[in-house]
């Protein structure tokens, strides 16, 4: 593609949806991870089978697990597992980021913006798709903001 205006554009959309990642994940795994402190959730739900801070649900999985992980462990499954779902991401922008910019660098005569058009085109509709994706994630969540937990009932009896 010879004309410099997708590459400029390219060049500011791409940071754009990597923030725009960040937040809707960010929002995601909190209201994830509240709806599993409420309850609301199961526990595996999501693949984080070892993030959940209720102790019953830790000592099920101690026995469903005989090599039941630590805290320190569970931390750094949870981070790797995090870690795991963000790299694929940097690297989608890095890439587009790269190529818009070497065109904008170089020019668009020669034959590197032929090679660098596609790979910011599929960049833009990758990122653009998972922030997407992201967002219908969150609306599969319960709704935490105004769920009240049930009150604890008195079962005595006045005598």
């Amino acid at each position: 593609m010879r004309n410099a205006d997708f590459y400029i554009t390219t060049a500011q959309v791409l940071p754009a949806l990597l923030i725009a990642f960040a937040i809707e994940a960010n929002v995601f795994f909190r209201q994830r991870f509240r709806a599993q402190q409420l309850g609301m959730l199961p526990i595996g739900w999501f693949g984080d089978r070892f993030h959940d801070p209720d102790e019953r649900a830790r000592a099920i999985e101690a026995r469903r697990w005989p090599n039941y992980r630590t805290e320190p462990q569970r931390y750094r499954t949870v981070m790797t597992r995090r870690l795991v779902r963000t790299v694929p991401v940097a690297i989608i922008v890095f890439l587009g980021e790269v190529a818009a910019l070497t065109v904008l660098w170089t020019g668009t005569d020669g034959w590197f913006p032929l090679l660098a058009a596609p790979i910011c085109a599929i960049a833009m509709v990758i990122m653009t798709g998972v922030v997407v994706l992201f967002l219908m994630l969150r609306f599969v969540l319960p709704d935490t903001e105004q769920y009240e937990p049930p009150q604890p009932t008195d079962t005595t009896t006045p005598s």
